[in-house]
């Protein structure tokens, strides 16, 4: 970690209202400190910790406020102004830190927008939704951004466009979202006890059920590469039930793309997903797929679902058995 390296601390009333806003380096020296701070909405720290961006409401005025400031509390830019009844929810970097993506929510209007400005404040792109969004995230290319709504979506923005594409299947508040170390998958989790890969195109691609029991009132989940430099999914959450708990999956890409196949089987051969598809083991791995799917099934209590899918898998690849699964789990 550099000395360049931020840390953000607020200090507050006993009626939780912020006095100070204070910036530390990592050796616990202050950097500046805010004492004119409205309500405090977000705040976050560039990955190459030359900036905090700030995101407050102010009650009176029912405005909100972005401000970029420097290591010295300098604002970079003269401070942006909300139009009434608008806030700006959520701040963040890109991970190459030249996007600032702001979430704009109508107070009165269940409605939100993406801005995307860059470091001098200018408005370069802007993305209306006509739901709530919340649960911003980048893509570590910087190219794509990950966003949750209030209906149970995922909806997916690549940097530059205008139109979101929005993917549904969970049943459930979504809790927490996060990018695949290559930019290509999401991951999801949410209140419905499953965690859901999907493409950039917003395409569930399969659901993982977290069996656990007891209501689910914490839920995050992360990508984070193992000693093979493959994906590895950490999930950590809390239920009513038993308290505090973690898992983690060991995921190979050859399965997602052999279950992608199995989806494009009857699409032309000159489709660019389906270049390679016929290679045996993405067979295997569209087979292994289908058997998680098939467990799944069980799990929730469908069991003729499961045999169905239990036997298009065998199709693919005669040597399976119900014991396999595309995933090497080990839970804690």
């Amino acid at each position: 970690m550099s000395d360049s390296t931020l840390l953000a601390i607020n200090i507050y009333d006993k009626s939780f209202k912020i006095l100070v806003f204070k910036v530390l380096n990592v050796q616990g020296n202050k950097l500046f400190e805010i004492n004119d701070i409205s309500d405090l909405l977000s705040v976050d720290l560039s990955p190459d910790g030359k900036y905090i961006a700030l995101s407050s409401y102010d009650e009176v005025s029912k405005t909100s406020t972005i401000r970029l400031l420097d290591t010295f509390g300098k604002d970079r830019f003269p401070k942006i102004k909300s139009l009434k009844n608008i806030r700006y929810s959520q701040v963040k970097f890109s991970p190459d830190t030249k996007y600032l993506a702001v979430v704009t929510s109508g107070i009165e209007q269940n409605k939100s927008s993406i801005e995307i400005r860059n470091t001098q404040g200018e408005l370069l792109h802007k993305s209306d939704s006509n739901i709530r969004l919340s649960r911003i995230v980048f893509s570590p290319d910087s190219k794509s951004i990950g966003t949750v709504g209030d209906d149970n979506t995922i909806q997916l923005l690549t940097i530059g466009e205008k139109n979101f594409r929005s993917g549904k299947g969970h049943s459930g508040e979504i809790y927490d979202i996060d990018f695949s170390n290559d930019s290509k998958h999401l991951v999801t989790t949410s209140l419905d006890k499953t965690i859901k890969i999907w493409s950039l195109d917003a395409k569930e691609i399969y659901t993982l059920p977290l069996d656990i029991k007891g209501n689910l009132y914490e839920s995050n989940i992360y990508f984070v590469k193992n000693q093979d430099k493959q994906d590895r999914l950490l999930w950590n959450g809390s239920t009513d039930n038993l308290g505090k708990s973690f898992k983690i999956w060991d995921l190979g890409y050859d399965n997602l793309k052999g279950l992608g196949c199995y989806w494009l089987q009857n699409s032309k051969s000159s489709d660019p997903q389906s270049q390679g598809c016929h290679e045996p083991k993405y067979k295997k791995a569209a087979a292994l797929s289908l058997v998680n799917e098939a467990r799944s099934k069980v799990i929730n209590g469908y069991p003729e679902e499961a045999k169905s899918i239990f036997l298009e898998a065998q199709k693919l690849d005669p040597s399976i058995s119900f014991v396999q699964s595309i995933f090497n789990y080990v839970e804690c």
